[in-house]
């Protein structure tokens, strides 16, 4: 009996090795960069004096994941820089000059189908979702009936983003590759007056296969 249990404890052990070892050599990180478009929709009350601010910024981000051969999965955080757009308002009282301002890290796991299209190309089509941390800033200064103000205010509040991406995963050799695409995702900020926000652009990044 003691000799079965000493061999069916190898076996566990040259298994877990083994799974082990497999997991490792589809294991890979990156990183990855873009520039996107985006647009956050205010709320009635805010729609009535501003329009919905739009505007492009980039956006930086780490991953690490597992890579099956057609499909993979992975995990990451991005940050995306601030997003602005500027508002002004004249009268005969005097003038008021509003930026309205948004920024966010996004915590996220994602799966991407990638089928061999050549030798060394691979198509990339996949979805993510995850937990997005938004910033939101109003700034307004200006002069009324001959006074000058300046109000600031800023919320931070997380909510859920979801999104699907496209692209291509080209093999330079085993251990490198370079990937690129579009991709477009939705986010509920959690934000007073800013109910939700959306982004699309174009993305392009580094993976090292271990």
């Amino acid at each position: 009996m003691a000799n079965i249990a000493k061999f069916g404890a190898k076996v566990l052990l040259v298994s877990a090795l083994a799974s082990s070892a497999a997991l490792a050599e589809g294991a890979f990180v990156g990183l990855e960069g873009g520039f996107n478009q985006r647009k956050a929709s205010l709320d009635s009350e805010l729609s009535d004096t501003f329009s919905d601010p739009k505007d492009g910024a980039f956006e930086f981000g780490l991953k690490a994941g597992q890579d099956f051969g057609s499909f993979r999965v992975w995990g990451g955080y991005s940050y995306r820089t601030k997003a602005s757009e500027d508002y002004s308002f004249a009268g005969p009282g005097g003038n008021i000059d509003v930026e309205m301002s948004w920024k966010s890290h996004n915590f996220l796991v994602g799966a991407d189908y990638t089928p061999s299209i050549t030798e060394s190309f691979k198509a990339v089509l996949g979805a993510y979702t995850g937990l997005a941390i938004t910033k939101a800033e109003i700034k307004g200064n200006g002069k009324v009936l001959g006074y000058d103000f300046s109000e600031n205010g800023s919320e931070t509040s997380a909510g859920a983003v979801v999104g699907v991406r496209l692209g291509g995963i080209y093999e330079i050799d085993k251990s490198n590759e370079i990937e690129f695409g579009v991709k477009s995702d939705y986010t509920k900020t959690g934000i007073d007056g800013i109910d939700k926000a959306t982004s699309y652009g174009a993305y392009v990044g580094y993976n090292y296969k271990f």
